[in-house]
């Protein structure tokens, strides 16, 4: 029996966190958890798996790595003041 270890997206956490930061008016926090986040953040969540199940779950999983850079960056923008110069991140909220 081969034992693996996967390392899933231990981002996450971070991005929760700047989720309520976000909310609660911290940006520059929110911010800083998000490039956090991005920084740990690996393509191919559970990469070698053998389950259907598991390889569409990793899929997911890879699709927020976009959706939290886009957030990164429509705060960036707004913390910055150059929302205006950022209109492609800024229609996101």
């Amino acid at each position: 029996m081969v034992s693996r270890t996967w390392r899933v997206c231990p981002g996450r956490g971070q991005v929760a966190t700047a989720t309520k930061l976000a909310a609660a008016g911290e940006t520059r926090a929110a911010v800083d958890a998000l490039r956090q986040a991005l920084a740990l953040w690996r393509p191919g969540a559970f990469a070698g798996s053998d389950s259907r199940v598991v390889r569409e779950h990793a899929l997911l999983i890879d699709e927020e790595r976009p959706v939290a850079w886009k957030e990164c960056m429509r705060l960036s923008c707004r913390q910055t003041g150059t929302a205006r110069w950022c209109p492609a991140v800024s229609r996101a909220g």
